[in-house]
């Protein structure tokens, strides 16, 4: 190939060759490859980290939080309410490679930070959970299940009794009364009726026999007023 072109960086080209040959093309495809090379590293990144809990126009990155004698966190980014807010950050690419190249060390930190948190908070989710299910489960069933006893059984009974031997008697007695006015009443009736009948009867009775005599009687005829007749 040709002359390298001077270049600050490491990302030099060459002159190619003018005739049209495979070197040319072989050469052309390498300084293509050096553009892109160049737009990569000159390309605008994010490096986005968190925003310092104590100042909120600061960085604050998860790879730098330390746990201290006392077992508490320093630099763990989070806020007093157990928030935290992602604040961009601009980088070059050299700056990318090693925000990427540290995510392991931050990952590390913040799985170590949530084995922490669970063993801090492991005597409060026990004792209070169990405390919790005690009362507002538990100590319900107890209590239901104290009150599932046979002592009802004994009361239900004598109130069976007293309504089987002693508060039905009282309504067959109502009941045998009931029969015995419906037969009085019946009877009044029948005997009202039995009058009623053995007057109509013998009104028409008295008519029939009235009418009977009238039509059977016997009438005699002049004899002089059958030859006039005839």
């Amino acid at each position: 190939f040709g002359p390298i072109v001077p270049e600050s960086t490491c990302a030099k080209q060459v002159v190619c060759p003018v005739a049209i040959s495979a070197a040319r093309t072989a050469c052309e495809a390498g300084n293509a490859y050096i553009d892109i090379k160049r737009q990569v590293w000159g390309a605008a990144y994010r490096c986005d980290v968190f925003a310092d809990p104590t100042d909120p126009s600061a960085f604050c990155d998860p790879k730098d939080m330390v746990q201290e004698a006392g077992g508490t966190w320093r630099n763990d980014c989070i806020k007093t309410d157990g928030t935290m807010s992602v604040k961009a950050r601009a980088c070059t690419f050299t700056d990318f490679a090693a925000y990427v190249k540290e995510h392991d060390v931050r990952l590390e930190k913040i799985m170590q930070r949530l084995d922490a948190a669970v063993q801090e908070a492991l005597d409060d989710i026990v004792d209070g959970l169990q405390a919790l299910v005690q009362k507002q489960v538990l100590g319900d069933i107890d209590n239901m299940t104290a009150g599932v006893t046979c002592g009802f059984l004994p009361e239900a009974y004598r109130a069976s009794i007293d309504a089987i031997c002693f508060q039905s008697l009282i309504g067959f007695r109502r009941l045998a009364n009931s029969y015995v006015s419906c037969a009085i009443i019946t009877i009044l009736l029948m005997v009202l009726m039995y009058g009623t009948w053995r007057w109509q009867i013998d009104n028409v009775n008295e008519w029939d026999h009235a009418h009977l005599v009238t039509m059977t009687q016997v009438v005699p005829v002049d004899p002089s007023e059958t030859a006039e007749t005839a």
